[in-house]
C-alpha cells in the first residue's frame, strides 16, 4: 500500500471505480480512494469479484455516459508500460478497463445497427391504400382515351402531309407543261437588212431567266 502512489496509479484506479459505480467526490484524493481497495475474494466488498461480474454490454452500462467518458479520459495517453511502471496489479487493472471500454463500444454500435434495421422493416411494412374500382376503371378508361386521341391526332398529321405532297406533285407537273409551252418558237417578224431579202426570224423566251430574257434565231431555209 502506498502512502503516495504514482501518479499512474491514482489514475488507474480512479478510473476502476468510475467504471465499478462508486462516487466521482470519494476518487479525488488517495486518502479516501484506498480504502475502497480490497483486492481479496473474501472481502465483503472485493474489488476483484465486482470486476468478474461486471458487464460493460448490459442494458444498465449502456444507459451510462458521464463515468465512461471520465474513464476514458483519465486513461488517455497512458499504456500498459505506464501501468507496469506502478505495479504488476495496477498493469492487469488497467488492461481490464481498456477491455471494457472497448466491449461497452461495441455494444453501442450493435444497438445502433439494430435500431436502424428495426426502422428499415417499419418503412417496408407500411401499406398502400386500395383504390376505388370504380375509380380505377374510370382511370383506364381515360388513360385509353387519351391514347386513342393521340393515335388519331398522328394520323390526321400523316393525311395532312400526304395531301401536301400530292399538291406539291400536281403544281410541279403544271410547271413543267408551262416551261415546255414557253420553249415553243415564236415567229416576231422578218429581218429586212440581210442582203435585202426578208429572212423570218425566230424568238423564244430563255427558261429560267429572272428578267425574261428573249433568245432571237434566223432561220435559214
Amino acid at each position: 500500500r502506498y502512502i503516495q502512489p504514482p501518479e499512474v496509479v491514482h489514475k488507474v484506479m480512479m478510473a476502476l471505480f468510475l467504471l465499478l459505480g462508486e462516487n466521482p467526490q470519494e476518487l479525488q484524493s488517495w486518502g479516501s480512494l484506498k480504502k475502497k481497495i480490497q483486492l481479496s475474494k473474501a472481502a465483503p466488498n472485493s474489488v476483484i469479484v465486482r470486476m468478474q461480474k461486471f458487464d460493460p454490454k448490459s442494458h444498465k452500462e449502456l444507459q451510462r455516459k458521464a463515468e465512461y467518458a471520465q474513464a476514458n479520459q483519465i486513461t488517455k495517453g497512458v499504456d500498459a508500460d505506464d501501468a507496469s511502471s506502478g505495479s504488476y496489479v495496477c498493469r492487469i487493472i488497467f488492461e481490464w478497463i481498456k477491455v471494457v471500454l472497448g466491449l461497452r463500444e461495441i455494444a453501442l454500435l450493435d444497438l445502433k445497427e439494430e435500431e436502424e434495421e428495426g426502422q428499415e422493416e417499419k418503412e417496408k411494412d407500411v401499406q398502400i391504400p386500395d383504390f376505388d374500382l370504380d375509380e380505377q376503371e374510370e382511370a383506364e378508361n381515360k388513360i385509353s382515351g387519351s391514347a386513342d386521341s393521340e393515335k388519331g391526332s398522328k394520323w390526321q398529321a400523316v393525311r395532312s402531309k400526304r395531301a401536301t405532297m400530292s399538291v406539291i406533285t400536281t403544281l410541279s407537273s403544271a410547271g413543267a407543261a408551262r416551261q415546255k409551252q414557253r420553249r415553243a418558237s415564236v415567229t416576231l417578224g422578218v429581218d429586212s437588212t440581210i442582203m435585202g431579202t426578208p429572212k423570218p426570224r425566230r424568238m423564244s423566251i430563255v427558261p429560267g431567266s429572272n428578267n425574261g430574257s428573249i433568245r432571237e434565231e434566223v432561220l435559214v431555209p
